[in-house]
């Protein structure tokens, strides 16, 4: 099976980094494990629209970081 490989989230990558968010507490936000909140950033998976307006919600990110 091939795997969905998609751009990474550069921007979120970045807001996390300047934010000091952790992986462990995105994965907490949107209720799966660090492994896979990875896997999303990364551009492995694409995040659903409702973890992508978790994340901007509950760590007031503009949500066009969500869109390319």
């Amino acid at each position: 099976m091939k795997t969905k490989k998609t751009e990474p989230y550069l921007e979120l990558k970045g807001e996390m980094a300047r934010r000091d968010i952790k992986i462990e507490d995105v994965a907490k936000i949107i209720g799966t494990t660090p492994a896979t909140v990875r896997q999303k950033i990364s551009g492995q998976y694409d995040f659903y629209i409702t973890e992508a307006l978790a994340i901007c919600s509950a760590f007031n990110l503009d949500r066009s970081i969500f869109f390319r």
